[in-house]
């Protein structure tokens, strides 16, 4: 694949170029990977789509088969037949191996449903959750939200694929290494929450457009970030009296991580003032501190970079947690 390629990643990413082709009234059709075996570039539920033109939003390989997926996606915007394709090991196709000896399945839709599109788009844009279902001969079948309750029995051979939200990555603290942070933080495609006591910093990360920022108006006072399922926080304060009541809030929340910059003696030091400010013990073992896969850093950029794999760390062990727990489902 060439410049017709844009490597969308996030499936809020991939559905609202697709919801954009489909407001314009131009062919797009809707591509999904619903099966590995073996290793694999991207993961199972990574979507794409091909307009009419051969230009793709989206990958699904990492270019092995991406130009024949292409390829096979216009042909189905030609017919209006959904497809179901396997690549690699067991493929019909002997001409397009994968080097890492494994394969992928692939359903490919030419005429997903606007409104189903909608729908799944507005719950991940909302910050909820959703389930799509998909069928070889079908395409696309059913968008259905999550959080339990009373669902249609799916059909033989169809895939069902969770979705959530797009990651937050919450950030509280001043100077360089707040902002090194939210600059790396968006370009990995996360929303940015931020919050400073030093207007200075939020009006210099205004242009990175967080879905939230706040001015922290003395230390103590009450303080809060949003912190839902899908966010990281991170305290990146070299002065900590400003943590205790954005951690205590925190705690009270469901936060996938919760991290802190310090050393360990005060990291110490702040798990005994949230004690004494009534948090319970259990809830101090959630903080992460010292923060970061690499210790001691000096660079500020090398402190943010370093905290942020430890929170794609922490994403990455949740997502094969509920993968492992959908498969024993």
């Amino acid at each position: 694949m060439g410049s017709g390629q844009s490597f969308l990643e996030h499936p809020a990413d991939v559905l609202a170029a697709l919801a954009a082709s489909q407001r314009q009234g131009a062919p797009c059709a809707l591509v999904v990977l619903t099966g590995t075996e073996g290793g694999s570039a991207r993961p199972v539920g990574s979507l794409a789509t091909v307009d009419g033109q051969g230009r793709m939003a989206g990958y699904v390989s990492n270019g092995c088969i991406d130009a024949d997926v292409v390829q096979q996606a216009l042909a189905a915007l030609d017919d209006g037949r959904p497809r179901a394709l396997r690549y690699g090991k067991g493929s019909p196709f002997i001409d397009l191996r994968l080097p890492c000896g494994g394969a992928i399945e692939l359903v490919i839709d030419p005429r997903p449903d606007p409104a189903m599109i909608a729908t799944a788009l507005e719950a991940l844009e909302a910050r909820r959750p959703v389930r799509i279902r998909l069928a070889g001969d079908q395409g696309l079948t059913a968008v259905l939200p999550d959080g339990g309750g009373p669902c249609p029995t799916p059909a033989a051979q169809t895939a069902e694929l969770f979705y959530r939200p797009r990651p937050r990555l919450a950030l509280a603290g001043r100077g360089a290494v707040l902002r090194a942070a939210a600059h790396q933080g968006a370009l990995l495609g996360m929303e940015l929450a931020l919050a400073s006591p030093d207007r200075a910093d939020l009006d210099a990360l205004a242009p990175l457009a967080p879905a939230f920022s706040l001015h922290l108006a003395r230390p103590g006072a009450p303080a809060a970030l949003p912190c839902d399922a899908d966010t990281a926080l991170l305290l990146l304060f070299h002065d900590h009296e400003w943590e205790t009541a954005l951690l205590a809030d925190a705690l009270r929340g469901e936060a996938f991580y919760i991290g802190a910059l310090g050393s360990p003696r005060t990291h110490a030091m702040r798990c005994a003032a949230l004690e004494a400010a009534g948090v319970p013990p259990e809830a101090l073992a959630r903080i992460h501190g010292p923060v970061g896969m690499v210790r001691s850093l000096k660079n500020a950029s090398h402190i943010a970079l370093s905290a942020l794999a430890e929170i794609v760390a922490a994403l990455q062990e949740r997502q094969a947690a509920a993968a492992g727990s959908s498969r024993a489902a």
